[in-house]
C-alpha cells in the first residue's frame, strides 16, 4: 500500500510528497527516514531501533520491540511540548502493532 505521490489540498492545490510504503514492517519503518520536512529525532532514532530488533529470533517476547511499538504511537497521537503532531508515527505503529499481534 503506497499513498499517492500528488494530493489536492483544500485550496485546490497539488502537494507533492514521498510515498510511505506499508507494504512490509521493515519498509513502514524505513519510509519514516525518507519523509520531508524530517520527522523528530526521537522517531528517527526509534524506527532506526526497531528496524535493528526486527531481526530478533522471537519479537512476540520482545518487551522493547513492544514498548517502542507504543512509543511510536504515542508520538505519533499527541504533542505534550506543543508541536505539531505528526501523522507518520502513528500510521507506522498501527501496521507495527498489527504484525506483531497477528
Amino acid at each position: 500500500f503506497f499513498l499517492p505521490y500528488e494530493s489536492t489540498t483544500r485550496n485546490n492545490t497539488v502537494s507533492n510528497f514521498i510515498p510511505m510504503d506499508f507494504s512490509t514492517v521493515d519498509r513502514a519503518l524505513i519510509s519514516l527516514s525518507r519523509r520531508h520536512p524530517a520527522l523528530s529525532d526521537e522517531v528517527l532514532n526509534l524506527s532506526t531501533h526497531l528496524l535493528k530488533l526486527l531481526s530478533s529470533e522471537n519479537l512476540a517476547e520482545n518487551d522493547d520491540y513492544a514498548q517502542g511499538i507504543i512509543r511510536l504511537i504515542e508520538l505519533g497521537s499527541a504533542s505534550s511540548s506543543g508541536t505539531k503532531v505528526r501523522w507518520e508515527p502513528l500510521a507506522v505503529g498501527l501496521r507495527l502493532i498489527v504484525d506483531y499481534l497477528e
